[in-house]
């Protein structure tokens, strides 16, 4: 009975100190600033509910619709176009304070290159049209931040 209890025990303070929720607060959602910059997508804010590791990993996921530019074997063109693309941005580590908070900082970039209509075509991304989604993964936990987006 005792290896149990002393089980159950560990099992509760080892939930307790993984535990995460994250969320903006809406006093700090004033301060999150999230933008396009060319082919690139950011997003910075003080996200709480980090749980109480004294630090979390976290990067973004991009949905948005392209422009795209093609030429064609030749080498002529650009051949305008439109595309959907997925992107995600490299695993950042951030600290994360004593009240579970974390102050995150991610940017995406897109790959410049996207497939053509066929093998022989170059296409190239020219810029972002809009934007579908973004979701912000902490330790593997997604939270959406499209709607801090302006796009």
């Amino acid at each position: 009975m005792k290896r149990i209890f002393a089980f159950v025990v560990v099992l509760l303070f080892a939930v307790a100190v993984t535990a995460q929720n994250p969320h903006i607060n809406k006093q700090d959602q004033a301060d999150v600033v999230a933008y396009v910059d060319g082919v690139t997508v950011c997003f910075t804010g003080l996200v709480a509910g980090c749980g109480r590791a004294s630090t979390v990993d976290a990067y973004l996921i991009v949905d948005a619709l392209v422009k795209t530019e093609c030429y064609n074997p030749a080498g002529q063109g650009p051949v305008p176009g439109q595309s959907g693309i997925t992107f995600t941005g490299e695993v950042e580590t951030f600290p994360v304070a004593k009240n579970g908070k974390a102050l995150i900082s991610c940017c995406a970039t897109i790959d410049e290159t996207v497939e053509g209509p066929n093998s022989q075509w170059n296409c190239f991304v020219a810029g972002i049209i809009s934007i579908n989604s973004v979701t912000l993964v902490i330790n593997g936990i997604e939270m959406d931040v499209t709607s801090y987006f302006q796009y």
